[in-house]
């Protein structure tokens, strides 16, 4: 893990109305959808998968190439595992046990000038928001996301331009997922009703 970047948390809480929980777990069940969204991603290359709908638990294994938010760092990658629990409307990704398929893709590929980063977790819990809060049997009219992600970003990268970029590309981040979400599920409406 690297030089002076260490390991940084960042939680993201939001709420994002017109879009039931079940949106965003049927969109984060591919990586590459994923990918398409985000404008930092530059590829991704798929390493293995359970891609099986009829189950709960979604699996994809794969290396993502992710474009720097600024010129002051270089790109990095990473090889992650991503699960998806669809019924519990739950998201986990982290590079932690997948040492052993990250030196076997870093033997057979060239990855000059990239910088290896670590993401120890990032947990993306998706929570109905209800028309009426007091009563679950209403009509679903939004989600609320808490997105936390604890990685290290590699490299000898100051820890204060770290926190300075990183906040404003997780946002960034979140905001293409949503609308990219509302675009394949269909919805049209951004404001709370």
């Amino acid at each position: 893990m690297g030089g002076q970047t260490g390991i940084d948390l960042f939680i993201l809480e939001r709420v994002d109305y017109g879009m039931t929980p079940k949106c965003y777990t049927d969109f984060q069940v591919t990586i590459r959808d994923f990918c398409t969204a985000n404008r930092l991603v530059k590829g991704v290359d798929i390493i293995e998968a359970i891609d099986d709908p009829a189950i709960i638990k979604n699996y994809e294994l794969f290396a993502m190439f992710i474009r720097s938010p600024t010129f002051l760092i270089s790109d990095r990658f990473m090889i992650d595992a991503k699960y998806v629990w669809k019924d519990r409307c739950v998201v986990i990704v982290s590079s932690l046990g997948c040492e052993k398929e990250r030196d076997e893709y870093l033997r057979t590929h060239d990855l000059k000038g990239l910088e290896l980063a670590v993401n120890v977790i990032s947990a993306m819990k998706f929570i109905p928001v209800y028309k009426d809060p007091e009563d679950e049997t209403s009509e679903i009219i939004g989600t609320r996301t808490i997105f936390a992600n604890e990685s290290d970003f590699g490299g000898s990268v100051p820890k204060w331009l770290v926190q300075q970029v990183l906040p404003k590309s997780i946002h960034e981040m979140y905001d293409d997922v949503v609308m990219t979400t509302r675009e394949m599920s269909g919805v049209h409406t951004t404001g709370k009703p």
